[in-house]
């Protein structure tokens, strides 16, 4: 006779932070406006990660403070991990803050990459994963809610949707009842530092980490959400003084909320099961300019700028710079036969909350969509999150066009998006 599988409630939980600030004088990300390299640090840079063990299975979850983080970064942490712990790759989950006062990390072409860094990164990355598994303990999680209405805006429409939730995963240690974690989910484009600032920076994720963490949070990560066409509210300033100021502002808010929802959280339980699942995408893309011309016009911008002493007609240039070695990389490293490869995940976390992840820059719009497909009650939508393949719009606003919309920060064409969807509604029906 078969014996029956007995299965263990018991949710085993373990976390870690490592420092990944760069040194002086890296090329940053985020801001073509921004004609200079690092000038200094401002607040440190970290890879969070919290290792969840529950009847074998395992969950990985790292968030890193950079603007974001392509599939081949991506998969290099992945094998090293798999190749030290064993733990699958497809239950591994990568995501970054996407703040835009850190360093290049080689989507615009590896010699603007301070390779060395990006290198340590990876080690940190996989270290960070050891260090969270030989400290695992026994934990409870619950998820919680709260809402932010004034912080956020719509930067494509006046007045347009937000998503004000604040959505929160906490675990406790078991026994001791201490916190171990808080995972906090917002939508919100991390630029209160505008491109005047040239000092590394978290921007508002890192300060509210920071904050949680002072505030008995336990580790905190910062997942982003779909934050494509959303931005803060309160943005800094030519006084970079003043601009800081603000970043604390709305890191401490926002940290406040989570916290709020944190504690009014009351019925810790065990986690019964993880169950992981990726899935790989093919997804089309816009048609891009052939190859030679591109990396004709890189060569042409970059030795005309080389001669330019106006200040404007540089970050006009420096703004198809970027353009043109995106496409650049995109044909290189990523197209092939108009097709980009990518990556899904879908996590249950004992029925109380799901988590997708999202290999680039949701719009909100195409989040509310994404709710729609799925029957989840408390669904938590990752943004940035094991590949980066630029902004990801909803189908209404792909018509609408504008800058997310445009070749080449949203590289999807309307068939793309719509298999995007496809592969969504039916990642969780297997």
């Amino acid at each position: 006779m078969k014996q029956p599988v007995i299965y263990s409630m018991t949710l085993y939980a373990g976390v870690s932070k490592l420092d990944i600030t760069p040194p002086i004088g890296v090329k940053m990300a985020g801001y073509a406006a921004r004609l200079k390299p690092c000038e200094g640090i401002h607040d440190p840079l970290y890879v969070r990660t919290l290792v969840m063990k529950s009847n074998g299975d395992f969950l990985v979850i790292m968030s890193l403070d950079l603007a974001g983080l392509d599939v081949s970064t991506c998969s290099e942490i992945k094998d090293k991990i798999y190749q030290y712990l064993r733990i699958p790759k497809d239950s591994i989950i990568i995501t970054t803050t996407h703040t835009h006062s850190g360093p290049q990390t080689g989507r615009y072409g590896s010699d603007w990459t301070d390779l060395s860094w990006l290198n340590q990164t990876v080690k940190k990355a996989v270290s960070g994963v050891i260090m969270a598994v030989s400290d695992l303990k026994e934990a409870l999680v619950e998820y919680g809610e709260g809402e932010l209405h004034t912080i956020s805006e719509n930067r494509r429409e006046r007045e347009g949707p937000i998503d004000p939730k604040v959505r929160v995963i906490a675990l406790n240690e078991k026994h001791g009842k201490e916190p171990i974690a808080t995972l906090v989910n917002f939508s919100m484009h991390p630029v209160v530092l505008r491109a005047n600032n040239a000092f590394i920076s978290a921007d508002y994720p890192g300060y509210l980490c920071k904050y949680l963490e002072e505030w008995e949070g336990g580790i905190t990560l910062f997942l982003q959400g779909t934050c494509g066409d959303i931005r803060p509210r309160i943005l800094g300033t030519e006084n970079l003084e003043e601009s800081f100021r603000r970043v604390s502002k709305v890191g401490k808010i926002l940290a406040a909320e989570a916290l709020k929802a944190r504690e009014q959280v009351d019925n810790f339980q065990d986690c019964e099961f993880i169950r992981v699942k990726s899935v790989n995408v093919s997804l089309s893309t816009a048609k891009l300019p052939p190859s030679n011309e591109v990396l004709n016009r890189v060569k042409t911008i970059e030795y005309e700028m080389k001669e330019l002493k106006d200040v404007n007609k540089l970050m006009k240039m420096n703004w198809e710079l970027y353009a043109m070695r995106r496409v650049k990389f995109l044909l290189e490293e990523r197209i092939r036969d108009r097709k980009i490869s990518s990556i899904l995940t879908h996590v249950e976390l004992g029925g109380l909350v799901d988590l997708l992840t999202l290999p680039g820059e949701p719009l909100v719009r195409f989040g509310f969509k994404v709710r729609t497909l799925l029957s989840s009650k408390n669904l938590i939508i990752v943004g940035y999150a094991n590949d980066y393949i630029g902004y990801i719009p909803s189908i209404d606003d792909y018509k609408k066009g504008g800058y997310e919309a445009t070749v080449p920060w949203c590289i999807l064409n309307e068939e793309g998006i719509k298999e995007l969807l496809v592969k969504i509604s039916n990642i969780s029906k297997t």
